[in-house]
């Protein structure tokens, strides 16, 4: 008889999060990580085929080779409890004057900013986030100003409570 590998089981706590892995066990402060979505086309040529998504927490500043899938049925609490720190600690940063960078889009006191385009806070319309992408309208357009993929952008439920929030505030 085959012995199952133990599962990956994550544990919240106050502070932050502790994943048990089969072979180690870590643990991470709420604003030491980021709370990354990816969505994967199905293989091969694009039919509209349905896409594989996996939910996956990295330290902050980090990228995909940092990155641990979280244990299935844990996505949608640890994505709440992450973007509750991210936000808060944008909008400190945000008073004290500085830009927050949420992967290709970043948020600062004046507008948001995607690669060498900037829109003031008067010009968003709106900020959406889907299971594929984050994108950015113009106010009074239909048109996408600027758009990323969900992988692309860390704490993007973050991203989106922070800049409604400025949009509407100015």
């Amino acid at each position: 008889m085959q012995r199952r590998r133990p599962e990956s089981r994550l544990y919240e706590f106050d502070g932050g999060l502790v994943l048990s892995q089969p072979d180690e066990i870590v643990a991470f402060a709420w604003e030491d990580i980021e709370y990354v979505e990816r969505a994967l086309p199905p293989p091969g040529p694009h039919d509209g085929g349905p896409y594989a998504y996996s939910y996956r927490i990295r330290p902050r500043g980090g990228d995909f080779t940092t990155e641990i899938e979280l244990p299935n049925g844990s996505n949608d609490q640890v994505a709440a409890s992450i973007a509750a720190a991210a936000l808060g600690r944008a909008r400190e940063l945000l008073a004290a004057g500085e830009t927050v960078a949420f992967g290709r889009i970043s948020v600062g006191p004046d507008g948001l900013t995607a690669g060498d385009r900037s829109l003031l806070w008067s010009e968003v319309g709106r900020v959406v986030r889907t299971s594929e992408f984050v994108r950015v309208y113009r106010r009074g357009r239909l048109q996408i100003w600027a758009s990323a993929p969900i992988g692309d952008v860390p704490d993007a439920r973050a991203l989106v409570s922070l800049a409604l929030e400025r949009a509407r505030t100015g």
